[in-house]
């Protein structure tokens, strides 16, 4: 796989920014982080997924101890994903579907009545972790398979859960991804016209691009357009982008506009022309 970019030109930094990376937390991965000069890792795994660490009502495992001390120790940050649209619900709990989301996918959810096993999973990981752990991050991926109403409860009972146990740990929420033609805008807005930004100190985007660069594909003119939503609805937080990447086009079965032979569109410059208050 080759990787050309024409026209390269850096993206301007209006803050420090603070880098971070997904990577397996064993020794020859931490070395590399360490190399590349990361100052904080995202770990994404299913040892911290909700089905994972609460196998029966009331009963809870932690097999992540052994990464996530093995970072600290090196002296990164950890940010954690809790629970991930990939993954189901616990199989002892009475789950119902949530609305179909941007990928036509639907994600199993707590029925309202059921929502304190939710609330004590995050507690309980809260408190476990909560010597290691600085950042939390609420459900990767969320408007690819369930809706903002489906969502921002779930974010709420996350964030009072955790700033119950310590009110310095950051809450990150919405996640929203571009990834698969999907439209970010439409579910940060929605989320945050339902609330979302009273639960959250970081705004989080996946703001994939491929299979082109990201300055290529205006990065920085979405990020003003997020900007203005959170300086209208969530002044405090911060914005972050916890998934993002340069690739290489390639021949990859079910991703759009990266097939060999197909016409390379710009679904980025059509959400943002669909995105209903553009300008």
């Amino acid at each position: 796989r080759t990787v050309a970019v024409a026209d390269h030109r850096p993206l301007a930094a209006a803050v420090p920014v603070r880098v971070a990376g997904h990577f397996n937390l064993n020794g020859a991965e931490i070395e590399r982080a360490q190399w590349l000069g990361m100052q904080a890792l995202v770990y994404l795994n299913p040892k911290t997924y909700w089905d994972t660490v609460a196998p029966a009502p009331d009963e809870f495992v932690f097999p992540a101890d052994g990464d996530i001390v093995r970072a600290r120790d090196s002296g990164f940050g950890v940010s954690v994903h809790l629970s991930y649209p990939v993954k189901g619900t616990p199989k002892w709990l009475d789950a119902v579907p949530a609305a179909k989301g941007q990928w036509g996918w639907q994600r199993l959810i707590p029925r309202p009545e059921d929502r304190g096993h939710w609330r004590n999973y995050i507690r309980q990981s809260a408190e476990h972790y909560r010597s290691w752990v600085d950042t939390w991050e609420i459900i990767s991926e969320a408007n690819g398979v369930m809706s903002p109403a489906d969502y921002v409860p779930l974010l709420a009972a996350a964030y009072e859960e955790i700033k119950a146990v310590d009110p310095t740990m950051r809450v990150v929420g919405i996640s929203a991804t571009w990834d698969f033609n999907s439209d970010g805008f439409a579910f940060v807005e929605d989320c945050l016209e339902l609330g979302a930004g009273r639960y959250l100190d970081v705004i989080s985007l996946h703001p994939y691009t491929w299979p082109r660069a990201p300055e290529e594909r205006g990065v920085e003119q979405m990020l003003a357009l997020v900007r203005r939503l959170r300086d209208t609805h969530a002044p405090h937080a911060e914005i972050w982008a916890t998934e993002w990447s340069y690739v290489s086009p390639v021949c990859e079965p079910g991703r759009p506009v990266t097939q060999k032979g197909a016409e390379v569109t710009d679904p980025f410059a059509t959400a943002r022309l669909t995105w209903r208050h553009s300008t």
